[in-house]
């Protein structure tokens, strides 16, 4: 009996346990600009792309890299947030013309288009995003103090071939800013 409760504890910390893919992609960069009414958003991601990733691409289904960004106020205490952002990368190769379209899409919505030729240039393209509008600043309410978090979502993989979880980096969070005078963020 003593058995089975000794494979039942194996089992539950292999469950535990993060990915290689998990513990070596991280965001390394994160800065946060204000250009008159919008936050200017710069961040690059570090070991993002396994060879799982690769294959994935280069056998053109879609593949996402996706970034989350929260707007928050600097407070130690747990605050529901100002804003909510999310950018997504869509991938995809096309083996005839041996090239890459990346779609970029801004809440759902698509912002840009750029055909990429080799898999470095994409892997660039996908894992530094620069001076990027997030946010909106509107003029309602007082502010004060800002700042942005933000983690990537690489895919999802299979634990114990039975239980999808998604593969996230850690939240990474910018430094703090103050909106110009005069303009104040908007609660959502």
């Amino acid at each position: 009996m003593r058995l089975p409760a000794v494979l039942l504890g194996l089992s539950l910390s292999l469950l535990c346990l993060p990915t290689l893919a998990e513990t070596e992609a991280e965001i390394s960069d994160l800065q946060v600009a204000v250009d008159s009414d919008q936050v200017l958003v710069t961040v690059s991601l570090d070991n993002a792309f396994d060879e799982q990733w690769v294959e994935r691409l280069e056998s053109g289904l879609p593949t996402e890299l996706i970034y989350d960004f929260r707007l928050a106020r600097d407070r130690q205490w747990f605050d529901k947030g100002l804003a909510r952002s999310r950018l997504t990368l869509i991938a995809m190769y096309d083996a005839v013309r041996q090239e890459y379209l990346l779609n970029f899409k801004h809440d759902g919505r698509l912002v840009d288009s750029r055909v990429v030729i080799d898999l470095a240039s994409l892997q660039r393209a996908m894992t530094h995003i620069d001076r990027f509008a997030v946010f909106p600043l509107a003029n309602q309410g007082r502010a004060g103090r800002l700042l942005v978090r933000a983690r990537a979502e690489l895919g999802s993989r299979n634990i114990l071939s039975l239980i999808p979880t998604k593969i996230r980096t850690d939240w990474a969070q910018s430094r703090k800013f103050h909106p110009p005078p005069g303009e104040t963020v908007e609660d959502r």
